[in-house]
């Protein structure tokens, strides 16, 4: 039986146990936390970067050492995505949770501070009248 963070009692079969993988979160005392943000595709990805990092260090609970870092992941729809990561020393879940939550919420005044820009996907709809007699007449 394995019990879970909110209170559940999980059965394990013996089977699953010696055929399958168990992530054990709590075997260490160190826990990497992550967390997606997008920032504009015109803002200074290392600005930007640099800012993230700063909003970390500066958060309570989250470990000096390893360091927190801003990674560029990707460029997406809406902008530069990038992963947050900082690690934690978490004695209980409430802990790694509080941690996340302060962690997200200075990195997003932090990047408002500065500045930068936190995009919402949108979307471009175009219209046009696609009858056969005006279909790739892009002047009507």
């Amino acid at each position: 039986m394995l019990r879970t963070y909110d209170n559940q009692r999980v059965p394990i079969p013996n089977a699953t146990l010696f055929v399958d993988k168990i992530t054990v979160i709590t075997a260490h005392e160190k826990r990497r936390l992550a967390f997606p943000l997008t920032n504009g595709n015109s803002e200074d990805i290392r600005k930007a970067r640099r800012v993230v990092v700063e909003a970390l260090r500066d958060t309570d609970g989250v470990l000096a050492d390893p360091p927190p870092e801003a990674l560029v992941t990707g460029l997406g729809a809406a902008g530069v995505d990038m992963t947050a990561r900082l690690w934690i020393d978490p004695a209980r879940r409430r802990d790694a949770v509080d941690a996340l939550n302060h962690a997200i919420a200075n990195r997003k005044e932090a990047l408002t501070a500065a500045g930068i820009d936190l995009p919402y996907p949108t979307s471009q709809v175009l219209f046009h009248d696609q009858t056969e007699e005006t279909d790739g007449d892009r002047s009507r």
